[in-house]
C-alpha cells in the first residue's frame, strides 16, 4: 500500500474522530489556544448553523497524537512528522466546509 493511501486511512481513522475545530467569529475573535500546542488554522467556505458566512476555524492537534508517525514497510525506517505542510490534504476531509 503507498504510503499516501495508508496515511489517509490512518488519518480518518486515528486523527479525524478526535479534532474539534473552533470557529472563528466576531462573538470569538480570540479563541483560548493552550501553550506549546500545535495548532492549525483552516479555512472554510459555506453557512453556520445559524446560516452565518463562516471563514476561519483553529484546529488544535490533540496532545494525545503522536507527532511523528512510523510509516509501515520494509528495511529503512520512515516517518511522517505532523506540520502544516503534511496536513494540509488531510483538511479537506476534516469538514463539508474546510478547504
Amino acid at each position: 500500500m503507498p504510503h499516501s493511501a495508508w496515511l489517509e486511512q490512518y488519518f480518518e481513522r486515528e486523527v479525524e474522530p478526535v479534532l474539534s475545530p473552533l470557529g472563528l467569529d466576531p462573538a470569538r475573535p480570540f479563541p483560548r489556544i493552550q501553550n506549546k500546542s500545535l495548532n492549525f488554522i483552516v479555512r472554510l467556505e459555506g453557512k453556520d448553523a445559524f446560516n452565518r458566512d463562516s471563514e476561519l476555524a483553529i484546529v488544535q492537534a490533540p496532545r494525545s497524537l503522536p507527532r511523528v508517525v512510523p510509516l509501515p514497510g520494509e528495511g529503512v525506517t520512515r516517518a511522517c512528522v505532523c506540520s502544516p505542510a503534511s496536513c494540509r490534504l488531510s483538511c479537506t476531509s476534516c469538514s463539508p466546509a474546510s478547504r
